[in-house]
């Protein structure tokens, strides 16, 4: 039977490799103790999935590490200046994927494996508690067993 760990890496990877498809930035797991596992996204990953509608513009760093990291540059713009003809056509525009009241990513992914990440960690558990229960009573029954050889009652 899988451990706690096994159940929270295979969960989080479902989650992971869902959201992977929507943004070129992907998805990183880190062990944050012993217990705990985290999934980092980036702050952009909603945007990515819905798209951002007409009249606010994105910020202007983020642009910019988009033209850097795409290799953008507009006829006659330095980097900065392709970042801010992005960014106000997209306050102007928004973006071609934009979908109005759009669900969550975040939520609707993490409730898609949400279920069969709790049966599958509801069922390490009770085997890890069984195990315990088991080895505890394994030892009563010994030292009586000892007890008995003894005392000869």
């Amino acid at each position: 039977m899988p451990t706690f760990e096994e159940v929270a890496k295979v969960f989080l990877e479902a989650v992971r490799d869902d959201l992977n498809v929507y943004t070129s930035v992907k998805q990183e797991i880190v062990k944050t103790s012993d217990i705990s596992y985290s999934l980092l996204t980036p702050d952009h990953i909603q945007w990515a999935y819905a798209g951002r509608g007409p009249g606010k513009k994105p910020p202007l760093e983020e642009m910019l590490e988009l033209v850097r990291s795409k290799n953008i540059l507009f006829d006659g713009m330095d980097e900065r200046g392709t970042a801010f003809a992005i960014q106000a056509s997209i306050g102007a525009k928004g973006t071609k994927n934009y979908k109005p009241g759009a669900p969550n990513i975040m939520e609707t992914t993490v409730e898609k494996y949400q279920k069969k990440y709790e049966e599958d960690l509801g069922k390490s558990v009770l085997i890890d508690i069984n195990d315990k229960v088991k080895a505890e009573f394994d030892k009563i029954w010994e030292a009586e067993e000892r007890a008995l050889k003894t005392y000869r009652v």
